[in-house]
C-alpha cells in the first residue's frame, strides 16, 4: 500500500518542532502533532481510520470529494474546510484548491487532493524551526498564508479591470466584451469561496477548545479580516466590471443611434428629391420641358438646390 502522508511534525508545546511519522502522531505528550495527507491516495482511509484512529465523521470529512469553506464543531474536535488559489502549473487560480482540517487539542490532521502552495510555505517555515505552541496557531498560520498567496491574484484582477476601463474610454470595444466576461467569471468564482471562508474563520476564532488560546484567536480573526478584505475587493471588481459593461452598452447604443440618425437624415433629404424625380419621369402627356433642351439641367439644379437646403437645415438643427 502506498504512503499517503505528505508530511508530519511533532510540536513540544513550547515552540519546538521536529519531523515525525504517522505512528508518532497518535499522541504528543505536552504538545501536539500535525499530519498532512494526500486524500486521493488509496491508503488515506486506512491511515485515518486505523493508524490515527480518527472518528468516522472526521474521516469522511477529510476525504470528502467536494467541500465548501465551513467550520463545524463536534464532540471530538472541529472540522474546518478552507480554500486557496490554484497556483499549480496549468491550473486556473479561480479553480480553488480545498484544504480539509480536523482539529483536536493534541492533533491536527489536514488533507488535500491537489497541491496547495500555502501549505508548502508553512511546511518550509516548520522545517526552519518556526514551531507553534497549539494547533490553533498552526491553523492560523495556514489561513494567513492562504490569504497572502491570494493577494497577487487579486492584484492581477484589479490591473485587468483598470485596463478594461481604459479601453472602454478609448472606445476599443472589439474584444472588450469577451475579456470583460472572463474577468467577471473569475471574480465570481473566487468570491464564491472567499465569503464563506471569512465566516468559517470567524466562527473558528470563537471556539473555546484547548486547541487555541487568545493569541491564536486574534490571528484567526486577522485571517478572517484578510478574507473579508479579499471578498470586498472581489465585490469591487464585479461592480467595476458592471460599470464597464454599462459603458460598452451605452457606447454601442450611441453608435447605433448615430447611424440611425444619419440614415434618417439621408432619407429626409432624398425623399422630396425622389418624389420630384419620379414625377418628372412619368411617361404621360403634358409633362413640362419635354421639348426644351435645357429642362434637364434646370431640374437637376433644382434637385441639387433642394438637397443643399435640406442638408443646411439639418446642420442648423445639429442633427449632422
Amino acid at each position: 500500500m502506498s504512503d499517503p502522508v505528505l508530511c508530519a511534525f511533532a510540536f513540544d508545546g513550547a515552540g519546538g518542532v521536529t519531523t515525525a511519522d504517522a505512528q508518532a502522531l497518535k499522541t504528543a505528550d505536552g504538545g501536539f502533532a500535525w499530519v498532512h495527507i494526500d486524500a486521493a491516495d488509496p491508503g488515506a482511509r486506512p491511515l485515518l481510520a486505523e493508524t490515527l484512529a480518527l472518528d468516522p465523521i472526521a474521516v469522511d470529512a477529510l476525504l470528502a470529494a467536494d467541500t465548501r469553506p465551513r467550520c463545524e464543531p463536534r464532540s471530538a474536535g472541529v472540522t474546518l474546510n478552507l480554500r486557496g488559489v490554484n497556483l499549480n502549473e496549468g491550473g486556473d487560480p479561480e479553480d480553488m484548491v480545498a484544504l480539509r482540517m480536523w482539529i483536536e487539542s493534541q492533533r491536527l490532521v489536514t488533507a488535500r487532493l491537489r497541491r496547495l502552495r500555502a501549505v508548502d510555505d508553512v511546511r518550509d517555515a516548520l522545517a526552519r524551526g518556526a514551531g507553534e505552541a497549539r494547533p490553533g496557531g498552526l491553523v492560523a498560520a495556514v489561513a494567513l498564508r492562504l490569504a497572502d498567496r491570494m493577494t497577487p491574484t487579486i492584484a492581477a484582477l484589479n490591473e485587468a479591470i483598470d485596463d478594461l476601463e481604459d479601453r472602454a474610454l478609448d472606445n476599443a470595444t472589439t474584444s472588450l466584451r469577451g475579456d470583460l466576461a472572463g474577468l467577471r467569471r473569475r471574480a465570481i468564482l473566487l468570491r464564491r469561496y472567499m465569503a464563506p471562508q471569512r465566516d468559517a474563520l470567524n466562527r473558528a476564532s470563537l471556539e473555546q477548545g484547548a486547541w487555541l488560546d487568545d493569541r491564536d484567536r486574534g490571528r484567526l480573526r486577522e485571517a478572517a479580516d484578510a478574507a473579508a478584505r479579499i471578498t470586498e475587493e472581489l465585490e469591487a471588481v464585479r461592480e467595476r466590471a458592471a460599470v464597464v459593461s454599462e459603458q460598452i452598452a451605452d457606447a454601442r447604443a450611441e453608435a447605433m443611434n448615430r447611424s440611425m440618425l444619419v440614415l434618417s437624415v439621408a432619407a429626409a433629404i432624398f425623399l422630396p428629391l425622389g418624389l420630384i424625380a419620379g414625377m418628372m419621369g412619368m411617361n404621360v402627356g403634358g409633362l413640362p420641358g419635354v421639348d426644351v433642351s435645357w429642362a434637364f439641367g434646370a431640374v437637376t439644379a433644382v434637385l441639387i438646390g433642394l438637397g443643399a437646403v435640406g442638408l443646411w437645415t439639418f446642420r442648423k438643427l445639429g442633427w449632422v
